[in-house]
């Protein structure tokens, strides 16, 4: 058996993931508020199509994601006091779901959590490898909006 080592990366990732899992359901968007970090989206419909999601004895995200300070990606050091990242990030997937056809927004509820920055991209990281979360993993599109055209059919981020 192997020593426990506390700043091995499952086990620093677990520790947020704790956090952001022990915190409250609340439904998509939530209040304003400030900080980046990590969050995890949550159906709760009757679509057909994620009925297993839905039925599953453990809840698990459909989505889970991450929003890090403006800046982050290229070296910019800590956030600004007053950012609202990780709100916006949610706000915007609020946005992308309203407009499907076959959705609707008061079928979702999150969870997030402010996070240092450094913890950010481990926590994320570590929710898509243990969840597995659809949208993740099956559905291209979701999380990188700002990079699809413009005409792209809202329904092709939840495959349909």
């Amino acid at each position: 058996m192997q020593p426990y080592d506390p700043l091995h990366y499952e086990n620093l990732a677990k520790s947020v993931v704790q956090a952001l899992l022990g915190g409250p359901d609340v439904a998509l968007p939530p209040e304003p508020f400030e900080g980046a970090g990590v969050y995890a989206i949550y159906y709760h419909g009757d679509f057909d199509g994620y009925r297993s999601l839905v039925e599953a004895s453990e809840v698990s995200p459909i989505y889970v994601g991450k929003a890090v300070p403006a800046g982050a990606r290229k070296g910019g050091r800590s956030p600004s006091p007053g950012r609202r990242e990780l709100h916006h990030r949610l706000k915007e997937h609020s946005e992308s779901i309203d407009q499907a056809d076959n959705l609707r927004l008061e079928h979702f509820t999150c969870r997030y959590l402010v996070v240092v920055p450094v913890w950010i991209t481990l926590a994320e990281r570590f929710l898509v490898d243990h969840y597995q979360p659809v949208w993740n993993v099956a559905v291209d599109g979701f999380g990188n909006v700002d990079q699809l055209p413009q005409d792209y059919p809202v329904s092709a981020y939840f495959g349909v």
